[in-house]
């Protein structure tokens, strides 16, 4: 078996396995951050929690030996074929850089060992389902995923995956003239078959297509004859063996899962063959727990001795080409996908298909809300054409082109996009103009993500997901119309019931789960206004996509902060920048704090500092007049209202709430300890008599020493002298002591960290004094019966090993090379810390290690 390396003669039985590695953009659309999501418990997100499972450990996966211990790291992306979605690659990039360089370095390997052809192939920009959408749509989303995908992996890409493999005649017309070579498609979708030159169909309607050859779809002529030149060529996926990965658990073992797939040989067929999977690319870890660990330990040796040759897509092309062609089911109607046996009906009616519906619910809602989209969008399409006319060459040009601008918000790159575009010098006014149409143009594309029609009710995050792309482009785009758009929007949302009854529908989700929490600047304003009277300084100059310039203050009155009647003030001569759109407003903004959580913030917008002087002096004026802080005339002068905490975005909230709390938590802290000083004979005398302490002083004494144990470790974060740690020890055997139960999750996550940094140090420069800090955490944490386990120093380690071989070639004369001999031995010393196998590597080294095997003081 081959895996990833270039051939000088064609291989005859080729495996390629294909992951879809796809989420849906889960972004807030004011703030474009995920938000926290109770579902994905206890991780911060589902993206977050998938990532953990699934996106990260296929980049590092490991190989185990009998004993448990690390032999290997295999990056499985070097060996699949694989599509990753473009919102979702751009989460990695920011979240988890780490992950994201593996999975760009696995495609450049991968590249070198198929010939030049990439593991790596596109996707459709936002999983939109592709037969449903308007042509213009189709074309946006294929050159904004063809465009991301380049940006990334530095190369064109070959094949694109389409959202739920869902295709038709325009979709595939829309790929051909993109330059797309070649999809992947169930074998569910294909209707008849015939080799090139014969005139006879063969009928495969029922999936009995061969998936182990590729295929070409042309496209016809008015006469029904091939168009020269013009085709797309098609590879189907192994349907029982791909539903084996994804429902059959075959991924519990790597021998079973290799030898499910060589069953699909065709021992009595004339090479070659290419046995292929494809699913979910969430199958290998998040799906099947471990499914990592299972690839990863098939790639590395179930497969050598098979008689198959790993190989990518493009390359089996670039080897193979078709040499039949190929008609798909409902080619010139709504076209068919992978997951609906009602061709693609699973995303506009209530076709049957659904994924965790009760007894007795329908998808009666998926019609009412495609067609409130559809006709919010139309709407759009009228507003954009108006007002981009006259501002830029083409306007649908301009959107094609603005991925450009998605991918890098720089200055410079949206001054270079603007210069391309433009059909006239354009003020600065117009120039916001232009990207508040495409801004809204980016949302109303967004909003046609297919998971919002998968599941089993409107319900769900993601049908209130694409919802708040609506209400985002709704708000852009009000501007520019005298209809009103929302009111368009929900005549026909209100249709879509949800199955939770109580009159719940679509236009409820929307009035009280999305419209409260719409982002404005005025909100943005009332937020820094807030956030200085908690933290009593100005805070970060941006908030939710919108720089703030503090261009006047002023407090009543000539201090920073009044005290009087237990209220906080402060003026403030605000501008803000809507850094998508380059739109500024400038604000007067009079925010008062009340009580603890009791802030209100009084905001107008106004055009210059004079205006600001004025608002101020009136606001002044009513204040003493009334003898009130928040007077309702101030709310008449204000926009009749005023913005509370309820106001602030949600992650921001809790982060201003989390930071109140801490400082009345410092007092709180402080008195927990002084009880269970005072009462720490009467614990001890109370254990050594066998009698169960009170609930409340039990916990006193638990909460006490978990803050002292980690006040310890704190100050001593840098400082891996053992004694150094002896009062925490002493704390910690305590508690044993008196049998009180203290979570260490804690102290591990604070001793991981500076493994984790100490493994970095010692990536950019071995020392022998930072193996030795590491071999003392190691030591430190075994006293805190922690077993210290870190994926990153693991990964860094192996990396560290690669190279043994590399130095140990340098190595001629243990006499005159000790240090070398030396630092491998250190090394591999950690790395058997780390739960590394390292005999192997032993016995390699053992030619320039044999006089040290000795000295005791190199081995733990």
């Amino acid at each position: 078996m081959n895996i990833g390396k270039k051939r000088k003669n064609k291989p005859m039985i080729c495996l390629t396995i294909h992951g879809h590695f796809y989420q849906p953009p889960r972004e807030n659309p004011w703030s474009e951050q995920i938000e926290i999501q109770d579902s994905a418990s206890p991780f911060h997100d589902w993206n977050q929690k998938i990532n953990d499972q699934c996106y990260r450990p296929n980049s590092v996966s490991r190989v185990l030996n009998n004993a448990g211990r690390i032999i290997q790291i295999m990056n499985n992306y070097e060996h699949i074929n694989f599509d990753i979605g473009p919102t979702l690659i751009q989460w990695i990039e920011a979240k988890d850089p780490h992950t994201y360089y593996r999975i760009l370095a696995a495609d450049k390997k991968s590249i070198k060992d198929n010939n030049g052809h990439g593991n790596g192939i596109a996707q459709v920009y936002n999983h939109i389902i592709m037969p449903l959408a308007n042509k213009k749509d189709k074309i946006t989303q294929i050159k904004w995923g063809m465009a991301d995908f380049t940006h990334r992996f530095k190369r064109i890409p070959e094949g694109i995956w389409l959202a739920e493999t869902a295709i038709n005649k325009e979709t595939a017309e829309c790929l051909i003239a993109e330059g797309i070579k070649f999809t992947v498609l169930s074998p569910t979708q294909a209707l008849k078959v015939r080799s090139f030159g014969k005139t006879e169909w063969a009928d495969v309607s029922n999936s009995s297509i061969d998936p182990k050859k590729p295929y070409r779809i042309y496209l016809k002529d008015k006469n029904d004859k091939n168009i020269s030149g013009k085709y797309l060529d098609v590879f189907f996926y192994d349907g029982p063996i791909s539903q084996a990965v994804a429902f059959e658990h075959i991924l519990k073992s790597a021998s079973a899962f290799s030898n499910r797939l060589h069953t699909a040989i065709d021992h009595n067929r004339k090479p070659p063959q290419l046995i292929n999977i494809g699913t979910d690319g969430e199958s290998y870890g998040h799906h099947e727990a471990f499914g990592d660990m299972c690839l990863a330990y098939m790639f590395f040796k179930e497969i050598k001795n098979t008689e198959f040759t790993v190989t990518n897509y493009g390359n089996y092309l670039a080897m193979y080409p078709p040499t039949d062609e190929v008609v798909l089911k409902n080619w010139g109607g709504e076209g068919t996908a992978w997951s609906c046996a009602h061709g693609v009906g699973r995303w506009y009616r209530d076709c049957g298909c659904s994924t965790g519906a009760q007894e007795g619910w329908n998808q009666q809602w998926r019609a009412p809300l495609r067609q409130s989209l559809d006709l919010l969008r139309d709407h759009m399409i009228m507003i954009f054409e108006k007002e981009s006319k006259g501002l830029v060459t083409n306007p649908w040009d301009t959107r094609d082109d603005y991925i450009n601008v998605i991918l890098n918000r720089s200055t410079s790159s949206i001054d270079s996009f603007l210069n391309r575009s433009k059909l006239k010098d354009l003020t600065e006014k117009e120039e916001s103009k232009i990207l508040k149409l495409l801004e809204g143009q980016r949302n109303a594309l967004l909003m046609y993500t297919s998971c919002a029609w998968f599941f089993a009710d409107i319900s769900g995050i993601e049908t209130v997901q694409v919802i708040k792309y609506a209400a985002r482009a709704i708000q852009i785009y009000q501007e520019f119309t005298d209809i009103d758009l929302e009111k368009l929007f929900l005549s026909k949302l209100k249709e879509a019931e949800s199955n939770l009854g109580n009159g719940n529908n679509g236009e409820n989700i929307y009035v009280n789960w999305i419209k409260p929490h719409i982002i404005s600047p005025q909100m943005i304003v009332n937020q820094f206004g807030i956030n200085y009277l908690i933290l009593q300084k100005f805070p970060k100059d941006e908030i939710c996509l919108h720089s703030i310039k503090v261009l006047d203050k002023s407090f009543h009155p000539d201090e920073e902060i009044i005290e009087a009647e237990n209220y906080n003030l402060i003026f403030l001569y605000i501008e803000t920048t809507d850094k998508l759109t380059r739109e500024t407003a400038k604000y007067f903004s009079y925010t008062v704090q009340l009580d603890f959580n009791n802030f209100r913030s009084y905001i107008k917008k106004i055009s210059n500092h004079e205006d600001f002087n004025k608002c101020k002096t009136n606001a002044l004026k009513i204040i003493n007049q009334k003898g009130n802080a928040t007077p309702y005339e101030i709310e008449q002068m204000c926009e009749d209202r005023y913005y509370t905490l309820k106001d602030i975005y949600m992650e921001e909230s809790q982060e201003l709430i989390q930071s109140i709390l801490e400082q009345r938590t410092d007092a709180i802290n402080e008195s927990f300890i002084n009880i269970y000083h005072h009462n720490i004979d009467l614990i001890g005398s109370a254990v050594s008599l066998g009698i169960n302490l009170p609930v409340q002083l039990k916990f006193t004494a638990e909460l006490s020493i978990e803050m002292m144990l980690l006040s310890e470790l704190e100050k001593n974060r840098e400082n891996f002298n053992f004694s150094a740690y002896e009062d925490a020890f002493e704390l910690w055997r305590l508690a044993k002591r008196y049998k009180l139960t203290i979570n260490n999750s804690k102290i591990c996550r604070m001793l991981v960290k500076s493994l984790t940094n100490l493994m970095i140090s010692l990536q950019k420069k071995y020392s022998f004094e930072t193996t030795k800090d590491i071999r003392m955490l190691f030591k430190i944490a075994k006293e805190f019966d922690i077993n210290l386990e870190s994926m990153t120093a693991q990964n860094i380690m192996f990396e560290l090993l690669l190279n043994v071989e590399k130095k140990t070639s340098k190595v001629i004369n243990p006499e005159k090379n000790t240090r070398e001999i030396e630092e491998i031995n250190d090394m591999l010393s950690i790395a058997e810390l780390l739960n590394f196998e390292v005999e192997n590597y032993k016995k390699q080294i053992s030619p320039f290690l044999e006089h040290l095997f000795n000295s005791p003081e190199y081995w733990p």
